[in-house]
Parts: C-alpha cells; sequence; structure tokens
C-alpha cells in the first residue's frame, strides 16, 4: 500500500493545493493594483485551510479560552476551600466533629 493513498497524504496535497491557490489569488492583486497588498508571509494559515470557517474557528477559540479561565478560577477557589478546612481542622477539628456526628446521625459505625 503506499503512502499517497492515505488520509493524512491527501488532506496535506489539498492543504498545499488551497495555499498555491490563495498565493496565486494574492500575485495577481498585486500585479493588478498598484499599491501593495499583503505579502504572502503575514497570510494566516487558518485562511490558508479553510477561508470560510476561519471567523467561527477564532471565535470558537476565544469562547474555549474564556471557558479554561473560568474552570481554572474555580478549581483555585476548590483548592483554596479545602485549604482553609484542612487548617481549620487542624487548628478546631472540624471535619472530625462532623464526621462523627453523621456517623451517629445515620448509624453507619
Amino acid at each position: 500500500m503506499s503512502k499517497k493513498n492515505k488520509a493524512k497524504f491527501k488532506r496535506h496535497n489539498l492543504v498545499s493545493a488551497n495555499k498555491n491557490q490563495v498565493l496565486n489569488q494574492i500575485t495577481q492583486q498585486n500585479s493588478v493594483s498598484t499599491t501593495p497588498a499583503t505579502t504572502p508571509k503575514s497570510i494566516d494559515n487558518a485562511a490558508i485551510k479553510n477561508p470560510q470557517k476561519s471567523n467561527l474557528e477564532m471565535q470558537d477559540m476565544a469562547q474555549i479560552k474564556g471557558d479554561l479561565a473560568k474552570t481554572g478560577i474555580i478549581v483555585a477557589v476548590l483548592i483554596l476551600c479545602i485549604l482553609g478546612l484542612y487548617f481549620a481542622d487542624l487548628k478546631y477539628h472540624i471535619l472530625t466533629t462532623f464526621g462523627s456526628w453523621l456517623f451517629r446521625v445515620l448509624n453507619i459505625g
């Protein structure tokens, strides 16, 4: 089985074909207009791969970054609560008293 028939190589060839098309369009625009347009170096790779989805991908990435930030804040707050309970239990024995009460009420032990 040859490598050219594998799916990942087909996608790579499709992406490179799309890049060539975009570069050809840019060079044509540069030759037609007198003002210099964007150079091929400044082209966004996401826009080259799929120009229609680039804005959607940017919005999704912004939403994902926001969700990750919220998750990080929640994890930090939970860690602070656990550490606070730990140190409070060392001084006041809150958790051991609560555990003993819970075992007595539920008749577990």
